[in-house]
């Protein structure tokens, strides 16, 4: 089980990287390629900021409850993360099928 929000944070950023490479959808031009390049790049590059912030919230804690008010800023970070994603895959919640990826 792992327990640290960062290494899953890590964890859930590289599965996205490994499940987007297999973009399979209708529409294959190197135009649509380049957007939805771009569009990756710039959630993930948003996930390794929200991380890099993260990081530093542990650095400077002193004790239990700055550490903690640290997971929970991170853990709503997440939350709305899921919610949009679920939001652009039309409610889909827990698929494991990522052909929706287009």
């Amino acid at each position: 089980m792992i327990k640290s929000p960062v290494t899953k944070v890590i964890l859930g950023v590289s599965m996205m990287m490994a499940f987007s490479a297999a973009f399979a959808g209708p529409d294959k031009s190197p135009a649509k390629f380049e957007e939805k390049k771009a569009a990756k790049l710039a959630e993930i590059d948003k996930h390794i900021s929200k991380m890099q912030e993260h990081r530093g919230c542990v650095a400077a804690a002193a004790d239990h409850d700055a550490m903690k008010k640290c997971h929970e800023a991170m853990k709503s970070f997440h939350d709305e993360m899921r919610k949009e994603h679920e939001a652009k895959m039309g409610g889909k919640k827990g698929s494991d099928d990522h052909a929706h990826h287009e």
